[in-house]
């Protein structure tokens, strides 16, 4: 304690050291432990009897019986556990802030981390080393950054990079060495006269960059930047969007088909007269006719666009599939850029002649039309174009038929439409077939095998009209189990994005 700072001690105890350190010193002061102490025996208290014995309270510490020449101040003090939590208490409880600095040794990384502007981070070292130089030279340099200098920093900066990220594979080029399992083992690269790293071959340009440097996983960052650059974002910013709506009353209600319909036309076709090789071909349409709930197709030949050829086109659909409740057709706005015949069409729609118009209200159908500009509304019928053209252009190609073949051609194309699986095929082993607009015409795919005659079949083996009914619900019922259910999935626009 004598030796120790008063400052470091408590005020009691720093007190009474500071004055001891004034009047002696530190060589006059001995330490004894205190199972050398004689004054704890009468501390401690002990028998009369037995101090007669204690040699401690009579001689004193052993130390003092030793050698007269010892160099006590010398040797060593040592403290017992007690001593040492006595000399702790009273030292004062000193709060310190421990300060750490850490530095890099990296100079070209603290300059990178300046800007992310590569040629501000040039600019910037171009004056260091002119500073440097001008310290060392006696030649000044002034003014504006020269090209030489610019370029020479460029290739410090960019081999200092290099250094950095391909240590490995520098060393092995300097030895000839291949270069395996890496980066850039993949594009041939070589040391130039300037140790920098080069890329050989003629590469595909990703941005400008690749024109003097081969930036690895480029396309990736090209699209961070971009992402996260503030000015592109606002020139072209993420638009809102909705969630898909639900469908439609008529997709989902049990009729029979092509009660609710959509109506389309398809570009024109060339067609000839028989023996026909040159001259004049005559045009015709094709009109698609799909049913809203069993999305059964019905398609129908136009050989123009007038009134009168849909309301004839209208009359043969309705002899065959049965009168329409509601048909539903494209807004005429939708088609501002569409050849001049379609555009004719489409206006014969929306303005409905007197003829027409009478003719629907004789027959009590409802003709509805999608908003404006919204052809995603009619992505039934829309769909059904495309499987027809797709259908109509790997059979036909560029040959030009009669009517008869066009008609033929058209009508198997219709069953194959007709015979598409409405639902995914089933994995039950008992289930050979899946259900199909088919189903709902004639109660069979289009496209399959006939059923056998059953004319000379006896009438006690044959089915009753209940039995047909009930496959006729059952038919039904599938599609309310199965393909209703397949409709609930949404395509996309599946979540309801803000911007």
């Amino acid at each position: 304690w004598i030796n120790s700072p008063p400052h470091q001690l408590k005020t009691f105890v720093g007190n009474r050291v500071s004055k001891i350190q004034s009047l002696t010193e530190h060589h006059q002061w001995r330490h004894i432990s205190s199972t050398e102490n004689p004054a704890d025996i009468i501390s401690r208290g002990t028998d009369p009897t037995d101090l007669k014995n204690l040699n401690l309270w009579w001689t004193g510490p052993t130390i003092f019986v030793e050698e007269t020449n010892n160099d006590f101040s010398s040797s060593e003090i040592k403290m017992d556990s007690f001593e040492k939590e006595l000399y702790s208490a009273e030292h004062k409880q000193l709060y310190t802030n421990n300060l750490v600095l850490s530095s890099d040794s990296d100079f070209i990384t603290q300059i990178l981390s300046l800007s992310n502007n590569f040629q501000k981070l040039i600019r910037i070292l171009s004056f260091l080393f002119r500073f440097l130089h001008n310290c060392k030279s006696k030649e000044k340099k002034s003014g504006s950054i020269s090209v030489e200098e610019f370029q020479h920093v460029k290739k410090y900066l960019v081999k200092t990079i290099q250094v950095n990220a391909f240590s490995a594979e520098i060393n092995a080029l300097k030895k000839n060495e291949t270069i395996f399992r890496t980066n850039v083992s993949n594009l041939n690269v070589f040391l130039d006269d300037d140790d920098l790293i080069r890329v050989g071959g003629a590469q595909t340009l990703l941005h400008l960059v690749r024109q003097e440097y081969w930036p690895l996983n480029g396309r990736n960052n090209a699209r961070r930047i971009v992402h996260e650059c503030l000015k592109c974002y606002k020139a072209k910013p993420k638009l809102e969007e909705q969630i898909m709506a639900s469908l439609p009353r008529e997709r989902v209600t049990v009729s029979s088909p092509f009660t609710n319909t959509g109506i389309d036309l398809c570009d024109p076709f060339y067609i000839k007269y028989k023996n026909q090789r040159k001259g004049i071909f005559n045009k015709v349409y094709v009109a698609i006719f799909v049913c809203f709930s069993t999305r059964a197709v019905h398609l129908e030949i136009l050989t123009d666009l007038t009134s009168d050829a849909l309301i004839a086109t209208l009359k043969r659909f309705f002899a065959r599939r049965g009168i329409c409740t509601t048909i539903f057709s494209d807004n005429a706005t939708n088609f501002v850029g569409a050849n001049s015949e379609l555009r004719k069409f489409y206006q014969l729609f929306k303005k409905l002649p007197d003829n027409l118009a009478s003719y629907l209200v004789s027959q009590s159908i409802s003709w509805k039309f999608l908003p404006p500009r919204s052809p995603n509304f009619g992505g039934l019928w829309e769909s059904g174009v495309k499987s027809f053209k797709h259908h109509l252009k790997r059979t036909v190609g560029n040959l030009k038929l009669t009517i008869e073949e066009f008609l033929t051609v058209v009508n198997q194309i219709e069953g194959v439409l007709n015979s598409r699986p409405l639902i995914p095929l089933s994995s039950d082993p008992n289930d050979f077939s899946t259900l199909t607009p088919g189903h709902f015409l004639i109660g069979r795919p289009i496209s399959s095998i006939p059923e056998p005659q059953l004319v000379n079949v006896p009438n006690n083996r044959l089915s009753s009209w209940q039995k047909v009914q009930k496959l006729n619900q059952i038919i039904w019922q599938k599609w309310s189990r199965d393909y209703l259910n397949n409709l609930q999935q949404r395509g996309k626009w599946k979540f309801q994005r803000k911007r």
